[in-house]
């Protein structure tokens, strides 16, 4: 692994400009970056940025920064984390092997700190998978396409805030060992074969769709003044402990073992109810 201890951001770009790159796309292999480098005011033209096996000793900041079709992530290890902040991406897509195209992704990665995306305008998806191990997520006021974690595990608390998703949050076989919770969010949701061992919530949010399936959470769901347009599933899943509604508007599907159900100024169709 080659060792880059400047922290001249000159030096940094040209490591990326001069890497391998193969049909519009740059391949920045086996580095060590022993310091915080930062892309600032960036505008990347090429289809698709990979890190492969990389280790990133400081935070690793990206700031108005286009980052082209996107960027992936495979491999690597973030020592103090990594933000992103006021950048944009998807003029040119980037593909998964599946076809499905996403903007940021992230592959077999250990994430230590923080990750960090604020104020972020991406035509697609984050992709966080392949036993990907993640810290503390604060997500804020951004638009994209979706946010999947999938196959990974994220050990601190998640805040998700002011978040439009054109489609999904989609957390599927994931456990989430602290706090999850949306805030003012837009978007649709599934959960799908995934643990949370502590609370779940949701205040204010719109959802356009949510189904729980085969979830099992350990700690508190609550939903504090949410509206849903479509009907709200929680199929074959359990709940350790209270499920509290506050004043939502949810049309209901329930067909899970529930410990004990509250509802508070709520205007909500349950469908059916199993209480164990």
């Amino acid at each position: 692994m080659k060792k880059i201890e400047s922290e001249r951001r000159a030096e940094f770009v040209k490591i990326v400009n001069e890497s391998k790159w193969d049909k519009n796309i740059c391949f920045v292999m086996d580095y060590e970056f022993d310091f915080s480098p930062n892309f600032l005011d960036l505008d990347w033209k090429c289809k698709l940025v990979v890190f492969k096996n990389c280790h990133f000793v400081g935070h690793l900041y990206f700031t108005n920064t286009n980052l082209g079709g996107g960027i992936q992530f495979e491999q690597c290890a973030f020592q103090y984390g990594l933000t992103f902040n006021n950048c944009t991406a998807g003029d040119h897509p980037s593909f998964l092997s599946d076809g499905s195209p996403f903007s940021v992704s992230f592959s077999g990665c250990e994430v230590n700190n923080r990750f960090i995306i604020k104020n972020c305008n991406l035509q697609h998806k984050i992709l966080i998978h392949r036993d990907t191990k993640m810290p503390f997520l604060e997500f804020e006021n951004s638009k994209m396409e979706g946010v999947d974690i999938v196959n990974s595990t994220v050990l601190g608390e998640v805040r998700i805030i002011g978040f439009n998703i054109s489609m999904l949050f989609n957390f599927y076989s994931t456990t989430f060992h602290k706090l999850v919770k949306f805030s003012n969010c837009i978007g649709g949701y599934s959960l799908d074969q995934s643990t949370f061992l502590k609370e779940f919530s949701l205040y204010r949010c719109q959802f356009v769709t949510f189904e729980a399936r085969e979830t099992h959470c350990h700690g508190e769901v609550i939903f504090v003044e949410n509206k849903a347009e479509v009907e709200v599933s929680f199929r074959d899943s359990t709940y350790e402990r209270p499920v509290t509604m506050v004043g939502d508007y949810i049309p209901g599907s329930w067909n899970s073992h529930i410990e004990k159900l509250i509802l508070i100024n709520d205007s909500i169709e349950l469908s059916k109810i199993i209480m164990s």
